[in-house]
């Protein structure tokens, strides 16, 4: 069950991660478009800078915090538990993960209210020609910290299994 659960969460991340790729890929395209058309042509594109802003810098930032948190790849200074035994290391680290989870919970609750706000007021920001609608970014901040407390739920599970002596590939 567990597994499963992992397989498929493993899925919509990597999913996720592919498509903050192709915000990239399409953010350097847009730019590219809009220099290429206010240089030679005397017409940029409309909207470029709050595109790049409401939608593809957000969806770079906040799609691929799952898979960093998959990778365990945030930034840890171990300068002072490099030492430490393997069982007051695993303790650590739950307690650690613990704290995380509940700081994250908070800012995607925080989120999910901003976002659920926000789409009620159909939020859109001015630009030159009209109104651009950004209350759609708003959930891709939701959807990356919740995602990213899905792993941190699954790191405090394996930890806690490695702590209490179980394989640690339970909930791989």
């Amino acid at each position: 069950m567990l597994r499963s659960i992992v397989r498929t969460l493993d899925r919509l991340v990597d999913a996720l991660t592919w498509l903050a790729a192709g915000f990239a890929l399409l953010m350097t395209l847009h730019v590219t478009a809009d220099l290429v058309g206010r240089t030679f042509f005397n017409h940029p594109l409309v909207g470029t800078t709050e595109i790049v802003t409401a939608y593809y810098m957000v969806a770079l930032v906040f799609l691929p915090l799952a898979v960093i948190t998959r990778q365990r790849a945030h930034i840890m200074v171990e300068l002072f538990t490099s030492w430490m035994a393997r069982k007051p290391l695993l303790c650590l680290d739950l307690v650690v993960g613990i704290v995380s989870l509940g700081f994250v919970l908070l800012v995607t609750w925080m989120a999910i209210d901003t976002a659920i706000e926000k789409t009620a007021l159909r939020e859109a920001w001015e630009s030159s020609t009209g109104y651009i609608p950004i209350w759609i970014s708003r959930w891709i901040l939701a959807v990356g910290f919740g995602l990213m407390c899905a792993y941190l739920v699954l790191n405090i599970v394996r930890e806690a299994l490695a702590l209490r002596g179980e394989r640690e590939d339970v909930a791989k």
